[in-house]
């Protein structure tokens, strides 16, 4: 048997920042809630990008969807960017394949 997992992540910044760097940005979220980290130090050259982002282990909610809570502080070409990410995990469990049934 294995789970099926999907996600959504969603992203509150400045659009400052270029929309690549926001697609990073939301990976680099979305890696850290799976592979359980805590903090994790941000460098993107393209856009002199330098800062730490972490896991707040606070739980938000966005409208129905609910997950944990991150937050990066970045220094920028533009100046300073706080930026605020919530990762919601849905599907746990919810479909399964079972070799057994075939």
């Amino acid at each position: 048997m294995r789970d099926r997992v999907w996600g959504i992540t969603f992203l509150e910044t400045s659009t400052r920042i270029s929309m690549q760097n926001r697609f990073r940005l939301i990976a680099l979220a979305t890696e850290m809630f799976y592979a359980e980290k805590n903090d994790f130090k941000v460098r993107f050259d393209d856009e002199n990008i330098i800062g730490n982002m972490h896991n707040t282990g606070r739980y938000g909610m966005l409208g129905q969807y609910g997950g944990i809570r991150f937050e990066a502080r970045l220094h920028t070409c533009y100046g300073e960017e706080n930026l605020s990410f919530l990762v919601s995990e849905q599907g746990r469990g919810a479909f399964t394949y079972n070799n057994e049934q075939n």
